[in-house]
């Protein structure tokens, strides 16, 4: 994921991610920071459900102000979202081609740990797959139902 991060261009769509995986600073500056710091991306936008606003603006929100290039960071799109997938999308180098990073919420992709789940598999949609096509409709479809 941090690789994803570091390769990204342009525009990143991060979609349905748990607020509770960017809690942890580690995995803020692995995963968002790199993103963020990342000179050849344009901007990052949150379509998130509206269940994990607290979290976001509590936890998250404060870590992205400290970053330099925290402008990149769009007003985050709250919604309902009833689906049990996350991705993140964006074009990777200079071929430009759109890729993404799919998990899903619940067994068997979530590992369970003491305070919280947390993926277990986090796949690598290629630019050829008709998946990235689709994941791109699904965010589409979710702006569109915005609360």
């Amino acid at each position: 994921m941090e690789d994803f991060s570091r390769r990204a261009r342009n525009n990143m769509l991060w979609f349905h991610v748990c607020p509770v995986m960017l809690k942890r600073q580690i995995l803020f500056d692995a995963l968002l920071k790199t993103a963020i710091e990342n000179p050849a991306v344009k901007s990052i936008q949150f379509i998130l459900d509206s269940s994990g606003r607290e979290m976001w603006e509590g936890e998250v929100m404060p870590k992205i102000k400290c970053c330099p290039n925290q402008s990149k960071v769009r007003e985050t799109i709250w919604t309902s979202i009833s689906g049990g997938v996350s991705a993140i999308i964006s074009d990777l180098d200079k071929e430009g081609k759109t890729e993404c990073l799919l998990s899903f919420w619940g067994e068997p992709f979530m590992a369970r740990t003491p305070s919280h789940n947390v993926p277990r598999y986090v796949f690598q949609v290629q630019s050829h797959s008709e998946l990235v096509g689709r994941m791109v409709e699904v965010v589409r479809t979710a702006c569109l139902h915005k609360c």
